[in-house]
């Protein structure tokens, strides 16, 4: 009978620790945002962007200065076509992290659209310096040599 009481405090102890370790996980802002940006991630997948964004919003609300997160709410909201968030959104990604190459080419896309070429030669001159290799960024400057000038 001991040894049954025993091994049933044990599992209850385990038990008790295993929920406490996950419960401080899920508080974790760290582990919280990941999780808000592999959910998006995975919505944004499947086509649902308003569900998409929802959950890259929460990541931001978690951490402002997340990258991903405003990247990622970015092309969501190009998707919904809500442009005005789109643009702060990836303005947003490159204050945050300047080499941040693919928000630097979707702005220049933007910009090209919005007639702003001034502003995406910037964006594309930086691009051509760092990623001389990119075919992606002379497709834009091709399209903004086309447009631009």
């Amino acid at each position: 009978m001991m040894r049954r009481e025993t091994w049933f405090r044990g599992l209850v102890v385990l038990a008790c620790v295993l929920s406490a370790f996950l419960s401080g996980c899920s508080r974790d802002p760290n582990v919280r945002k990941h999780k808000y940006l592999e959910s998006g991630q995975r919505f944004y997948e499947k086509g649902q962007y308003r569900e998409a964004a929802i959950q890259f919003q929460n990541a931001i609300q978690v951490d402002s200065q997340f990258v991903d997160a405003h990247y990622s709410m970015a092309l969501t909201a190009l998707k919904l076509q809500q442009y005005e968030g789109a643009f702060q959104e990836l303005n947003t990604t490159i204050q945050l992290n300047p080499d941040h190459y693919a928000a630097r080419l979707e702005l220049a896309k933007f910009l090209i659209a919005a007639h702003e070429y001034a502003a995406a030669k910037e964006h594309l001159d930086f691009l051509t310096q760092k990623q001389p290799d990119n075919p992606e960024v002379y497709l834009v400057l091709s399209s903004y040599q086309n447009l631009g000038n």
